[in-house]
């Protein structure tokens, strides 16, 4: 997702040093620890989550945070396989079938 950012406006790059210093391992030592190696891992991907959305707000426009939250839900669910695909691109693009379409209707009483 930080990657991403670039495409939005050119001045949202991280450095990978900086994003290594400032944000991983931060999260590798403030993450709470466990003896169990899935629990540890879970935290540490709850913590570094949380700290890459913190991270990048920092330096982003208030108007581009919201867009931020999105891109970082999308990617987490898909992460998860949670993610429906089909619908994410009917609310991203819309209908764009000129024709007739021959997909089954999300809902019945849709036309």
């Amino acid at each position: 997702v930080m990657d991403s950012l670039s495409a939005i406006d050119n001045m949202y790059e991280y450095s990978l040093m900086a994003f290594n210093n400032d944000v991983f391992k931060v999260s590798l030592e403030k993450s709470e620890p466990h003896f169990d190696i899935e629990n540890r891992l879970n935290n540490i991907i709850q913590y570094l989550t949380l700290a890459v959305y913190r991270y990048v707000c920092m330096g982003i426009f208030e108007k581009h945070k919201l867009m931020l939250s999105f891109q970082m839900t999308a990617k987490v669910l898909e992460g998860e396989g949670k993610l429906n695909t089909k619908a994410l691109e009917f609310f991203l693009k819309g209908n764009i079938v000129l024709g007739k379409s021959t997909h089954e209707k999300f809902f019945p009483w849709m036309p």
